[in-house]
């Protein structure tokens, strides 16, 4: 059993060594609809954490006041480190299927190296937006600037 409104755990490791991954970004978002009527989006909440050392990440719960901002929808949690395919708790990179085993607690992120050739720019529209995550990857936007 999980629960949406966390908290959020687990380690970010090299999928090809296996090996912990320290200072990765790591973003959650809650999002939330209106209440009555149609399903409008309302509001977003985000908290961010960087791993530590041995790859871990802990994101705390949605905070009290913000538990009944409107309407739950979804949380998304999303990993970025430079050189590296992200991770969205929901998609898939590589055919933008959904994904079936996020885990709230223990939650193992395994990131593959980013493969030489693949766009930049489709990474980006995969990883989606936010301050915080566009600033950690300028690298690899002046990359996709270059694409373009």
């Amino acid at each position: 059993m999980g629960s949406l409104l966390g908290p959020f755990d687990g380690q970010v490791i090299d999928q090809s060594t296996g090996s912990p991954l320290a200072s990765a970004l790591v973003v959650g978002t809650w999002a939330f609809q209106e209440t009555g009527g149609m399903a409008t989006p309302e509001s977003s909440y985000t908290e961010t954490v960087v791993t530590g050392s041995d790859g871990s990440y802990a994101l705390p719960s949605l905070p009290t006041g913000r538990q009944f901002a409107g309407l739950l929808r979804r949380f998304t949690l999303i990993v970025y480190k430079a050189g590296f395919v992200g991770y969205r708790s929901d998609l898939r990179f590589d055919d933008r299927s959904p994904r079936h085993d996020f885990v709230q607690r223990g939650n193992m992120v395994r990131l593959d190296r980013f493969p030489q050739g693949e766009s930049h720019v489709r990474h980006l529209v995969f990883l989606g937006g936010g301050p915080v995550l566009r600033g950690a990857a300028q690298a690899e936007i002046i990359q996709a600037s270059l694409e373009l």
